[in-house]
């Protein structure tokens, strides 16, 4: 393939081998994430272990719910929701229940399972590791202590 410009002066030529190592070396780098992906991920369950070889599942899926914070923002919004119609309902004098918010919740927004980790986006293992240590720590203070 020639490339020319505006004025139809050649600027280059493209051959099958310059095609096929642009291509190459996108998968390769593509491979390369991938095999940082899974080694971030095996480490993760290494650190989730259970001493047999195995993974704690109960330790690692309440570290994926911990990190699950879009249900606990839900959840704030909700009960600011509720407020609102109780006071633009001319019902402000009554007493938001926090019992029946909840049960009241639950029904808009049923809880589900934690994700499983094989599953989990690279964003979510970030958090985990990160936000929900092994211990249960946050380490991001350890690693940005600037914040």
């Amino acid at each position: 393939m020639v490339i020319v410009d505006a004025e139809e002066r050649l600027r280059g030529i493209i051959t099958n081998y310059d095609v096929m190592d642009y291509f190459r070396r996108r998968a390769e780098d593509m491979m390369l994430v991938e095999d940082i992906e899974t080694m971030v991920r095996d480490l993760i369950l290494y650190a989730f272990s259970d001493g047999a070889g195995g993974a704690d599942k109960g330790k690692l899926e309440a570290a994926i719910k911990a990190i699950d914070s879009q249900r606990e923002t839900l959840h704030k919004q909700f009960k600011k929701g509720l407020a609102h119609y109780l006071q633009n309902a001319g019902l402000s004098e009554s007493k938001l229940n926090p019992s029946v918010a909840a049960q009241s919740f639950a029904i808009m927004a049923p809880e589900h399972e934690a994700k499983a980790f094989r599953a989990a986006n690279p964003c979510g293992v970030y958090r985990v590791v990160v936000q929900q240590g092994p211990l249960g720590e946050d380490l991001s203070a350890h690693l940005w202590p600037e914040r």
